[in-house]
Formats: structure tokens, sequence, C-alpha cells
């Protein structure tokens, strides 16, 4: 996995096509709904968003590793969100309740941050399952019951607990630090 992530940063350094494809597909979505929670207006941030990635195109950085690439991606649509209500002149009083706010919100805002770099990086381990246990783990974590999993899916419940638990291995083994925090929002 390590490799992907060095080969996926040298494409966004060199500005290769796949690598920003990866982007959309990975980061727009997280991206987007950090956004809304800042801006209140879902088309507003879907293109602010997307100004962001293509500024980022535009821009000659280089970054050393994905941590580095993440803080910089959020970073930017935060400040660009916050360049956003300030300059339209609207929401005058959420302005100013964002910026007496802005303090005690980093945390927040990191954790939001975090937030959906997990749900991020899940959906990419779960995508690369195999199809019958990504669909196990999904109804899993719609909160359905082993009994109706099986049910739905017709297959036995040794099964269903059988896909969870491999699941779940390949979760904690492909998100390991991270696991701690999946573990808070999804068991």
């Amino acid at each position: 996995m390590d490799q992907k992530i060095q080969d996926f940063i040298k494409g966004v350094n060199m500005k290769d096509a796949r690598a920003w494809e990866r982007i959309y597909m990975d980061y727009y979505s997280p991206l987007c709904h950090y956004a809304m929670k800042i801006l209140n207006d879902q088309e507003q941030a879907a293109d602010l968003v997307q100004g962001a990635i293509i500024k980022l195109w535009e821009t000659p950085l280089h970054f050393d590793d994905i941590s580095a690439f993440n803080v910089y991606l959020y970073r930017m649509v935060n400040n660009n969100c916050l360049k956003e209500i300030r300059d339209k002149g609207r929401e005058d009083q959420r302005l100013k309740e964002w910026a007496f706010f802005t303090e005690e919100m980093e945390s927040e805002s990191l954790s939001a941050v975090v937030f959906e770099e997990v749900i991020r990086k899940l959906r990419h381990v779960i995508d690369e399952m195999p199809p019958k246990r990504k669909e196990v783990i999904l109804m899993s974590m719609r909160k359905m019951k082993n009994e109706e999993i099986s049910e739905e899916l017709n297959i036995s419940l040794n099964t269903v607990k059988k896909h969870k638990k491999e699941a779940y291995a390949v979760i904690k083994k492909a998100m390991q630090s991270d696991f701690f925090l999946f573990a808070i929002f999804f068991c």
C-alpha cells in the first residue's frame, strides 16, 4: 500500500492524469462534504472544491508525502470557504461567529478532516474486497443484523459471520492507525 501511495504522490507532483482522476474519485466527495459543513450550500461547496482542485493542478507545488498533500488540500478548501463567506458579504453574522469560534473549532475541524479521511480510506478498502464480502460489510454498516443479511443474500448465518470477520480483519490491517477512529464511528 505504501508503494501505491508513493506512486499517487509522484503522479500528483508530475501532474499525471491518472493521479488527478484518483483525486476526484477519492477526495472530491469528502471535500464537498467538508466544505458543505462550513458553507451550508451544496452547490457552492461543489464549485469551491472543483476550483480548489483545478488551482492545485495549476500550481507547481510538490508534496513529500500523503500527509502533506491531505493537510494542504483540506486547508486550501477551508481557507477558500472562509474567503467565500467573507467576499460575498453574505452571512456577516455567520462569519463573525466563525471567526469567534475559529480557535475552538480548530480541534473540531481537525476531527472533521480526520473523519472524512477515515471515510475515504474505508471506501477504498471496501471497494477492493470480493463482491460478496463487500456486500455483507456494507449491509452490516447499515446496522442490519446477521440474520437479516443472511436472509436477504440467501446465505448461511455462518457465511455472514465469516465474511464480516474477514472484512474487519482486512479493514483493520489496511487502516492500522485509523482503525480506532473507524471503530468509534462505525462499531
